[in-house]
């Protein structure tokens, strides 16, 4: 019986070396996309799925990361910051983009979020 315990370790370390072997040498993406639509609620995506062909929002959400519980823990939550924080994971205390605009007391400027 030990015997048999012993051999299943043995192939459950081997398959797990092999796992990571692999995901070791997989290629990374050379891209990643983001789609983010502004003021459109996630229930939309189920609520009218079937009038969505299957090149686009569905091969998307089968396809992709589909996040369909996602939380700012800031408010006000504007455009700029909250794709900062959605492509950064960081608040925009962190990731500097505060709003969608600003006056910078340094320069004397306003600046945009997107220059």
């Amino acid at each position: 019986m030990e015997h048999k315990i012993s051999i299943m370790k043995a192939k459950i370390l081997l398959l797990v070396s092999l796992l990571f072997t692999i995901n070791t040498f997989a290629q990374k993406p050379k891209l990643i996309v983001g789609i983010v639509v502004d003021q459109m609620r996630v229930d939309y995506l189920t609520r009218y799925e079937s009038k969505f062909g299957e090149g686009g929002f569905k091969k998307l959400i089968k396809g992709g990361y589909f996040n369909k519980n996602a939380n700012f823990n800031y408010v006000p939550t504007y455009t700029g910051p909250g794709h900062a924080s959605i492509f950064t994971g960081s608040a925009p205390r962190v990731n500097g983009i505060i709003s969608n605009d600003w006056y910078d007391k340094k320069t004397g400027k306003h600046l945009l979020c997107t220059r």
